[in-house]
């Protein structure tokens, strides 16, 4: 069955970092929303992850012209922004009636740039990326009026139009990568490690100027529970994992909770995390960690 929806991550213009550096969150930003946003609409969306298969032009523009989407999703970073907008311009050229949405780092750092290109929307700050993607594509449905949806910036005659407010998604909610929907072989291959990286906890109180997570996730820390983690873990049954979190150890109960259940689990991993030196004081905490076989 085809696809109304499609998910671009373009390739890199200006290599500032790595794709060693980016491969983590491709899982994040790709693998996790598609899926929440799969089991939302009921119904499958398409992803071209450039940056990761390194897809020849000529076959890009072939899926969208035989696609003919309705709404297109554009994750952009610094690295991508140069391609992006230019592939961007050109499936507007050949597809006039597709919807084309941009988020991630740029749009919440520079969103009045935006104002000079031929998006129609933006995804705003202080919101769940996925729960605006899911309201623009439930509009280019006809579902809702443009007026309803969370955490989209309409971009209208050169200006910057808000709708409704954004909301950030209670933990249970949130998607997990389904490993068979993305080039999780390609992202091993950018990480040179079998490595599948999961989100455990969104938000943070630090809120550095140096670091996205507060724009991203607000400042309330929310945790996914812990029994969906190792539920994933077993079924994905890979060998190591980096759990995505602003400060894994800023909540202890819940990292301690984890590191126990994962000591107890039947199926062993190797694991990373990141957090800061001043939340790591707890010696009980450490210990368990390093007990439950982390890196």
């Amino acid at each position: 069955m085809s696809s109304n929806f499609l998910f671009i991550w373009a390739d890199s213009g200006l290599s500032t970092k790595s794709n060693h550096v980016n491969a983590p969150y491709h899982f994040v930003h790709i693998g996790e929303i598609i899926d929440y946003i799969e089991k939302e609409l009921n119904q499958d969306i398409d992803l071209l992850d450039i940056e990761a298969e390194a897809t020849e032009f000529q076959d890009i523009m072939k899926k969208i012209i035989k696609g003919n989407y309705k709404a297109v999703a554009f994750y952009i970073n610094t690295e991508n922004l140069e391609n992006t907008i230019k592939l961007q311009k050109y499936i507007k050229e050949v597809t006039h009636n597709c919807k084309t949405i941009a988020y991630g780092e740029m749009p919440i750092y520079l969103p009045k740039y935006f104002r000079k290109t031929d998006f129609d929307a933006i995804v705003s700050k202080n919101c769940d990326q996925e729960i605006a993607l899911l309201d623009f594509f439930k509009y280019s449905l006809g579902e809702i009026n443009k007026e309803e949806q969370r955490g989209v910036i309409l971009i209208e005659n050169r200006e910057l139009i808000k709708c409704k407010q954004g909301e950030f998604l209670e933990p249970e909610k949130w998607g997990f990568t389904d490993l068979k929907k993305v080039p999780v072989k390609k992202y091993f291959e950018m990480e040179n490690k079998e490595q599948v990286v999961l989100t455990v906890a969104r938000g943070c109180p630090f809120d550095c100027p140096y670091c996205n997570a507060v724009l991203y996730y607000g400042r309330k820390e929310r945790w996914r529970p812990v029994e969906k983690i190792i539920e994933y873990i077993n079924k994905t049954k890979c060998e190591y994992y980096k759990f995505f979190a602003p400060d894994f150890t800023l909540n202890e109960k819940k990292a301690l909770e984890l590191a126990k259940a994962l000591e107890k689990n039947e199926f062993k991993i190797k694991w990373s995390c990141t957090t800061r030196p001043d939340l790591l004081k707890n010696e009980e905490l450490i210990k368990t960690m390093a007990a439950s076989r982390m890196l």
